[in-house]
């Protein structure tokens, strides 16, 4: 017979003359057999050694201290060392806190509000308890935060639920599925202060395990009238999304006005302060240091519908109007402007883009609306290639080389939704707009572009955002507030980084909002549970959790182990129960609480999942020669020799080895001998030898 232990999870021990006892679970006996047929990691094989890879792992659960009261539809977070039990129910709904130090509970400051089948997430030194019922099946808002010492009550759930699933930190969490009137399929995002709605589940369910974070998390099992054994995986859908975010307000309202640079560095450019009609032109200019505005060097000529590129360190304007039409050009130093070569023609209501030294100015109103335009090299303009539609008031963005023009008025004062891409020599008209705008916002390059706000009549604002990506036009995020006269006062280098100030939305207006970009989270169903269940107890992350106990028929000990892609049957619970709570990770959880055959428990248990081996009864390790390889070339790591989950001693290894040959531990039926580090996810690789003599 060849044994590959290798690849099999085998339980064995090595007598001291070199003879292998198996056992062989298809007979339940312990069969010898020689050294020479087994197939071994390792050439190493001398006088009673034996080296065997560390993929023979055990997953064991094991009884330690109980809770302080028996109690089911209870709910913890933490660690198997550090974690909190909180609420749950035992002939009422209770508000008793509990605290695991590692080896015992004990009792410490209540929850303000008794409550039963709620959800929690944290830490020993922060976490928070969400929703629940607080009697009669009476669904809960409520969410209360620990602080490591006592409760406080917090920003409430928007939808009262019992009986659901949470995971996150304290910054970013979520709560999904349970019980209110009728099962849900909501799933609420908490940002560290306040819950929004956000992706649903594709099966309403209650009384079903989650965890993991935000960014990644499962929910298995649970209750839609029947027990299920539906899995879903909550995880990024690698598409990103924009959104509007209101920030710090411009220090003088304005419009008309003009802008250079992107969301973090900017400068809002003279404009017209008139509140209502009429103008009241200003000098003032404004820097933005991506959170909040300061007054800075003023211009040298107030303008009205005027242009400028270019950065907070380096930017040009040009044309505008300040009772006639005017050709003036300014540059921008970084602190100051001063005046250089005019424009070839008097314009307002043009479009300029790229930088202080290198610059495309096209279309605008000259007296009438034009389709000339200019390039500036950072010392003269020369006219070059017409545009196609001559118009006014548009939006635009680019470079010399490359640049798109967008919207505006054409020469009977209509909005359209006219596009045009320059390629360096002439312009070609494209794919137009969504909706005909003018006095629109924009920002981007050629490859990515938003144009927001804008008129479609005079003065009649807009909130719709249109996002090009190079050869169409979509709607994405609205303006959080409709608004117009704000032609080139978008500044951004990309579709994500983008600012839009001043305008006008009835009154003239200082808001300014800021483009942020994020991901679409959304669940996928994956691969079930084996059997169906609800009120199960779960922990870990998405790519290797724990489902145990539960309810499928009656109560069940059974667990599942997760790998990323199937659950696999593993070693059960000691008993049989429900509606208990559990925390940790794959490696070492905790399991606590719960509904048993005979009423509620206060049974603790923890789970185990290390590279160990089960040693027969009547053993004792007299050798241990412990190898690795870790990813970091780590020579010296610090290791801890356990029985079961018994410490027995600490090591640290040399040059990435332990040896020790003279131990003398016994070992009883069923006992468990591992070798475990913190940081067991750096290796790699590990080589665990043993030498064991039999007693007879």
């Amino acid at each position: 017979m060849i044994i590959d232990l290798v690849s099999s999870a085998i339980q064995f021990i090595l007598s001291d003359d070199g003879v292998l006892f198996y056992f062989d679970s298809s007979i339940n006996e312990w069969i010898s057999t020689s050294k020479n047929n087994l197939i071994f990691n390792s050439d190493e094989i001398d006088k009673g050694y034996l080296n065997v890879a560390g993929n023979i792992v055990v997953d064991t659960w094991s009884t330690t201290s109980n809770l302080n009261s028996a109690k089911k539809e209870t709910s913890g977070f933490g660690s198997s060392i550090n974690s909190l039990n909180v609420g749950g129910y035992i002939s009422n709904p209770i508000n008793i806190t509990e605290i695991w130090s590692g080896s015992t509970w004990a009792t410490t400051t209540v929850l303000n509000t008794a409550r039963s089948g709620l959800a929690g997430f944290g830490t020993t030194s922060g976490g928070y308890s969400i929703g629940g019922y607080t009697g009669s099946y009476v669904s809960t808002q409520l969410c209360e935060k620990w602080n490591g010492s006592s409760w406080v009550t917090t920003s409430s759930l928007l939808v009262a639920r019992f009986f659901h699933a949470g995971c996150g930190t304290t910054s970013q969490a979520l709560t999904f599925a349970g019980n209110t009137s009728s099962i849900l399929n909501s799933t609420a995002y908490w940002n560290g202060s306040a819950w929004s709605t956000t992706v649903t589940l594709n099966q309403g369910r209650h009384s079903l395990g989650g965890t993991g974070l935000y960014t990644s998390a499962i929910s298995f099992g649970g209750n839609t009238g029947n027990k299920v054994t539906t899995t879903e995986i909550w995880q990024d859908t690698g598409i990103p999304i924009i959104a509007w975010t209101v920030t710090n307000s411009l220090n003088l309202a304005r419009r008309e006005h003009t802008g250079s640079g992107d969301s973090d560095n900017a400068l809002g450019i003279s404009g017209n302060t008139a509140i209502g009609g009429g103008f009241a032109l200003s000098t003032s200019v404004e820097k933005w240091n991506g959170t909040s505005w300061t007054t800075t060097g003023p211009v040298n000529t107030a303008r009205w519908g005027m242009a400028a590129c270019g950065s907070t360190t380096s930017s040009i304007s040009s044309g505008g109007a300040a009772g006639p039409i005017r050709n003036i050009v300014e540059i921008w130093n970084g602190s100051s402007w001063a005046t250089t070569t005019n424009l070839s023609r008097s314009t307002y209501g043009h479009r300029q883009v790229g930088t202080s030294i290198s610059c495309l100015m096209f279309n605008g109103h000259t007296g009438t609306v034009s389709n000339k335009t200019d390039v500036w090299n950072g010392t003269v303009w020369a006219t070059t290639t017409n545009s196609t539609v001559a118009r006014s008031s548009l939006g635009g963005c680019g470079t010399t080389s490359q640049a798109v023009s967008f919207g505006g008025y054409d020469i009977s004062t209509t909005a359209v939704p006219t596009v045009e891409i320059w390629n360096g020599s002439i312009w070609a008209t494209t794919t137009v707009l969504n909706s005909a705008r003018a006095y629109n916002g924009s920002s981007g390059i050629i490859t990515g572009v938003l144009t927001f706000g804008g008129e479609t009549n005079a003065f009649n604002g807009m909130n719709s955002t249109e996002r090009w990506g190079g050869s169409i036009w979509s709607t994405t995020s609205t303006l959080n507030t409709a608004k117009t006269r704000e032609p080139g006062a978008g500044c951004g280098g990309s579709i994500t980084n983008s600012l839009s100030f001043g305008g006008y939305l009835g009154p003239t207006t200082a808001l300014t909002e800021k483009i942020y970009s994020t991901l679409i989270y959304a669940w996928s169903t994956t691969n079930s549970l084996n059997s169906a269940k609800y009120g199960v107890l779960g922990f870990g992350t998405v790519l290797d959790s724990i489902c145990a106990g539960g309810n499928s028929g009656g109560k069940t000990s059974q667990t599942e182990k997760w790998d990323g892609s199937t659950w696999a049957t593993s070693s059960s619970l000691n008993e049989e129960k429900s509606y208990s709570a559990g925390c940790g990770n794959v490696i070492d959880g905790l399991g606590f609480g719960g509904s048993g055959i005979f009423g509620n428990v206060s049974t603790t248990e923890l789970w185990s999942n290390h590279c160990g081996y089960i040693i027969p009864n009547d053993s004792v390790i007299k050798e241990i020669d412990l190898k690795y390889v870790n990813n970091e070339d780590e020579k010296t790591k610090d290791f801890t020799l356990m029985k079961n989950n018994e410490e027995l001693f600490g090591f640290q290894t040399n040059d990435c080895q332990y040896i020790n040959r003279d131990l003398n531990i016994d070992l009883s039926e069923n006992d468990v001998l591992r070798c475990k580090t913190i940081s067991s996810e750096e290796i790699i690789g590990i080589v665990l030898s043993i030498n064991t003599n039999r007693k007879y």
